[in-house]
């Protein structure tokens, strides 16, 4: 119900807006990021492509990143950081995006494609928005530096609620607001504590 009232939105805009014979919509932002079933999200997309999926949060307690990578073989990663520094959203989002592209140039991975819910730092790397805040100039060129090493890369932006995989390990970095807690570790438990009764 809620696709046929976007389509329906959109219908009436274009009808109260149209276009001249010369414009042409290249993308509408966030049409091209819906899916109907994004559960494989994190699976491998291709026999040698790296998958990651990035994510940088703002709140009350701080930043924070939330960094999943899937190999190609379907292996996943995961990182989380918090930042202990004040910074805003977009600079939290491009810190996210920064970490993963270091991460890709130091492992030496040759064919990656990158996935952030930022719809301004995917945009804005991949030279569709204008940059016009200076620090995000400058976080705009440091990745570029990074991009220039990396042979394939391809850059996407999902809704956030599709990123959820990064967005929780965002949300558990945030939970570290005592800074004698230097980390958070997670076990995988195998067993129950008391023995199955027959």
């Amino acid at each position: 119900m809620r696709t046929a009232v976007k389509a329906q939105v959109v219908a009436d805009f274009l009808a109260d807006f149209p276009l001249s014979d010369e414009d042409e919509v290249e993308d509408i932002p966030g049409m091209e990021e819906y899916r109907e079933d994004p559960a494989d999200l994190l699976e491998a997309s291709s026999p040698t492509r790296w998958e990651f999926f990035v994510n940088g949060s703002l709140n009350k307690d701080g930043s924070v990143l939330g960094l999943v990578f899937t190999t190609p073989e379907g292996m996943k990663i995961v990182h989380s950081f918090r930042l202990e520094f004040k910074e805003t959203n977009n600079v939290t989002e491009y810190e996210a995006v920064i970490h993963a592209l270091s991460i890709v140039v130091e492992m030496g991975l040759q064919d990656v494609r990158l996935t952030s819910d930022s719809q301004l730092a995917i945009r804005q790397i991949t030279d569709k928005y204008a940059i016009h805040e200076p620090i995000l100039q400058k976080y705009w060129e440091l990745a570029q530096f990074y991009i220039d090493q990396i042979p394939n890369i391809k850059f996407r932006h999902i809704i956030s609620k599709d990123n959820r995989h990064s967005d929780a390990l965002s949300y558990i970095a945030s939970r570290l607001t005592d800074p004698t807690v230097e980390g958070i570790r997670v076990v995988r438990l195998l067993t129950p504590s008391i023995p199955e009764v027959p």
